[in-house]
């Protein structure tokens, strides 16, 4: 079992405004937060890494918006990290992007870095769904973007969607989707609309503003992506994410496969063996207790074995891959006999049912099985495996 220091994710919490759907933690951009943030991020690092120099293969720069970042801001960061941590072995850096927000000059930051990986906030190429989401960019914007990218040389990167939005009927859904392939991405994210409690989205449909999908629509639209995407020579490779040969994300690939990772900043999370820590969502909280030369106020948790065991394999299962159960154990065992009877006997379940295929000891989810991952999933979580 790794330590997560393979793959690193830094939390950056600032945007230039709320979206109607997001309920991630995030807080506006201002410039005497952000140089804070930056300071503090770096401390947090050097303390939860306690004199070592990982040489990770991934890292992952999120949000919030980190292109809401100046050029001189991500240079301090760069530059940090670059001195508490090896790049030698690093194969993929990714920085998320809004369209509208990445400027020249923090592109040429991103690259001189060793920013290897752009993924773009895309979201819709109809700006009247644009308007309804709540962002503050149009599909010109996105166009833009695209067009910087590939000037500065830039082939890796991804356009992120959302399907299921109330405004957007099927016809102008799949000219999204097409268009958005036609800007040449190397990888194509598709997420369903959700409406989350707290939201406006969430509020707007309370009220009876708007209409939320339903869920046999939610399905005929990702199927219809799925279609036009495969046809432009995506291929599906987890539940929400299709990518050009070889241009899979590798950090998030890594997660989803089982391995340990390590988040700093503000709401970040780790997984490092049975410890799962999540930094609390408050930024005023976070820069007070680093900057005093305090830990991160972060929530802990030890899993037990079982459910440890579980939810690694149940993450496996939003692969197209799946998993291969003889592998799986060798990696993360030792699995008891009797846990692994009942996994084997609930992925009979599944396969009955239609939503698994097996060949050997490899298992992956049908074409419905991966529309359904959540059902999947789910048949893992009663007490660290299958219930009885």
């Amino acid at each position: 079992m790794q330590d997560g220091t393979d793959h690193i994710y830094v939390h950056v919490p600032f945007c230039d405004g709320k979206c109607g759907y997001c309920a991630f933690y995030s807080t506006t951009f201002a410039a005497e937060l952000a140089d804070r943030w930056v300071n503090a991020v770096l401390l947090e690092m050097r303390g939860r890494l306690a004199g070592r120099r990982p040489a990770p293969r991934t890292i992952y720069l999120g949000g919030g918006t980190p292109s809401v970042l100046s050029p001189a801001q991500f240079d301090g960061l760069a530059r940090g990290i670059a001195s508490l941590v090896s790049l030698s072995r690093l194969k993929e850096w990714t920085a998320e992007a809004n369209p509208g927000s990445l400027s020249p000059a923090l592109l040429g930051s991103f690259l001189r870095a060793g920013v290897n990986r752009i993924s773009i906030g895309a979201q819709s190429m109809d700006d009247r769904a644009l308007r309804l989401l709540g962002r503050r960019h149009s599909a010109d914007d996105v166009r833009r973007t695209v067009r910087m990218l590939r000037n500065a040389g830039v082939s890796n990167y991804g356009i992120d969607l959302i399907s299921g939005i109330p405004s957007v009927d099927e016809s102008a859904w799949k000219r999204t989707v097409e268009e958005a392939a036609r800007l040449g991405p190397a990888h194509v994210s598709v997420y369903s609309l959700t409406f989350e409690p707290g939201t406006p989205l969430a509020r707007l449909a309370a009220e009876g503003g708007i209409l939320p999908a339903d869920d046999d629509t939610h399905l005929l639209r990702l199927d219809a992506a799925e279609l036009l995407l495969r046809r432009a020579g995506y291929r599906r490779y987890e539940v929400s994410n299709y990518s050009l040969p070889g241009r899979a994300c590798l950090h998030n690939t890594a997660c989803w496969r089982g391995l340990d990772y390590l988040g700093f900043g503000p709401a970040a999370a780790s997984r490092s063996a049975r410890a799962r820590r999540v930094n609390r969502p408050d930024l005023g909280a976070y820069l007070a207790a680093v900057e005093s030369g305090a830990d991160a106020p972060a929530g802990h948790e030890l899993l037990d074995a079982r459910t440890d065991l579980a939810e690694r394999l149940m993450f496996a299962f939003r692969m197209s891959s799946g998993a291969d159960l003889e592998v799986f154990c060798r990696r993360f065992g030792p699995v008891p006999r009797a846990l692994r009877i009942r996994w084997e006997r609930g992925l009979r379940r599944l396969e009955k049912a239609g939503l698994l295929v097996s060949r050997g000891s490899r298992w992956r989810t049908t074409r419905s099985g991966a529309d359904m991952a959540d059902a999947v999933a789910s048949e893992f979580i009663d007490a660290g495996g299958f219930p009885h």
